[in-house]
């Protein structure tokens, strides 16, 4: 089940005229668009917009890894792509191989600075929880 977002629509003279459904909103998201949209109505269209796009090369990486890697063993397959994303393992997918020789090159928007004060606040706020080793930190919610 599925709700409609409302977007502002605009008349010929181009001023808005109010809702009209605009987009699909996954159900487990209703609650919290409705939340958001009390709050920064912009903002909330923009994140479920932006969530529910497509990623066309990652779905065919996936489908490919599906057919053949076991499932306990897509992690092991994804981590030996990205650590070795310059000449990656014989058997890897090749839509995996694309994706992340694509996601290996920074974008010219790319901030540096901006991504390291990122990377201070998420360690200082601890929004991540300590793995078997104090110095690997395991990129899951943090149960704090």
């Amino acid at each position: 089940m599925s709700h409609r977002g409302l977007s502002p629509t605009q008349g010929q003279s181009g001023a808005r005229t109010g809702p009209e459904p605009a987009f699909d909103i996954p159900a487990c998201y209703v609650d919290g668009y409705e939340a958001a949209r009390a709050v920064d109505p912009e903002m909330a269209e923009r994140y479920i917009r932006y969530t529910t796009l497509g990623d066309p090369l990652a779905d065919q990486a996936v489908e490919q890894l599906a057919n053949v890697v076991a499932p306990q063993r897509i992690h092991a397959t994804i981590a030996k792509t990205v650590d070795r994303y310059y000449d990656p393992p014989k058997d890897t997918p090749e839509a995996l191989r694309e994706l992340i020789a694509s996601s290996a090159v920074l974008p010219d928007w790319f901030d540096r600075d901006l991504a390291m004060k990122a990377t201070r606040a998420s360690y200082a706020t601890r929004t991540w929880s300590s793995g078997p080793s104090s110095e690997a930190p395991s990129w899951r919610a943090s149960p704090h």
